[in-house]
């Protein structure tokens, strides 16, 4: 992919609208922290996650929330850094200004990466993007690692645009310290690495790593950890997937031997609405360019 700059906006209007979108992402984080400290949050994941980066850094690793070991829940590395942090400051609030600063790393970067191609207009991009409901919803309300890999994955996005394989490999190692299913994304990053618009040796090479690297992150999870250290129920996969079979392996058999339940799971009318939903508030531009889609596909 070839970066185009605009000529057609001075470098201070190119700057005020490339910080634009922290502008929403520090009031929705804001508003995240007031809800936590006034005791009005309601939410299962933030109290799961913040639980789980205390035990790591204080090496227990038994959550008592779900009754089960950390590594069978998910793999989320960063959550010990995090956490060490969370020991001094609190863990809650380390959290949600750590998603806060990766929202608004990713609006700024995506900014950047649309001047370059669209030119100033193409600078709202990250405006956009933060304005997003999903975006607004879970950092007012919500923690949760995948928007803790916002930024790396935006670094990702740009690395590729700029054909910098070594940017793009440890933005690649910042996406999947978030959650191994994340990897699903990070192996289309690394296909379209492979693609011909990156003729360089060094980038075809970072790509067949990240592609072959994210393939093998969610099967060691799915294979050999998660069958040790899953809990017996209640875990994500029986929480989502429990009535196909509750592991990974029964749901993709269900394909073959349960069909008719696949599509009653499928067909519901929440999930035929999810694209529509998503894709409404960006008036389905995205659409325009089905090849820059491929890393959202899963």
């Amino acid at each position: 992919m070839k970066s185009r700059s605009s000529a057609s906006a001075t470098p201070d209007r190119m700057r005020r609208l490339e910080w634009a979108g922290w502008i929403p992402v520090l009031i929705f984080g804001s508003l995240g922290a007031l809800r936590f400290s006034t005791l009005h949050n309601q939410t299962f994941d933030l109290a799961f996650y913040a639980r789980m980066a205390h035990g790591m850094a204080r090496g227990d690793l038994y959550d008592p929330i779900v009754g089960a070991h950390v590594l069978g829940l998910h793999l989320s590395p960063i959550l010990l850094p995090l956490g060490l942090l969370g020991l001094m400051f609190g863990q809650v609030p380390v959290l949600l200004l750590a998603q806060t600063l990766s929202a608004g790393l990713a609006a700024q970067g995506l900014a950047r990466l649309g001047a370059q191609r669209l030119g100033s207009w193409g600078a709202l991009t990250g405006l956009v993007f933060a304005l997003h409901p999903n975006v607004g919803h879970v950092l007012s309300y919500e923690f949760h690692p995948g928007t803790l890999a916002l930024a790396p994955l935006v670094g990702s996005l740009v690395a590729l645009d700029r054909g910098d394989a070594r940017a793009f490999v440890w933005a690649t190692l910042g996406v999947l310290a978030c959650r191994e299913d994340l990897a699903a994304i990070t192996a289309l990053t690394g296909l379209v690495a492979l693609l011909p618009s990156h003729p360089s040796a060094a980038m075809r090479a970072a790509g067949r790593a990240v592609l072959l690297g994210s393939l093998l992150w969610p099967v060691v999870f799915v294979g050999l950890v998660a069958p040790r250290f899953a809990p017996a129920t209640g875990g994500s996969l029986d929480a989502h997937f429990g009535h196909l079979g509750g592991s990974f392996g029964a749901a993709l058999m269900a394909v073959f031997t349960q069909p008719a339940a696949v599509w009653a799971h499928l067909s519901q009318p929440e999930k035929l609405s999810y694209l529509p939903r998503v894709l409404g508030p960006l008036l389905f531009l995205p659409l325009l360019a089905p090849r820059c889609l491929l890393p959202a596909l899963p």
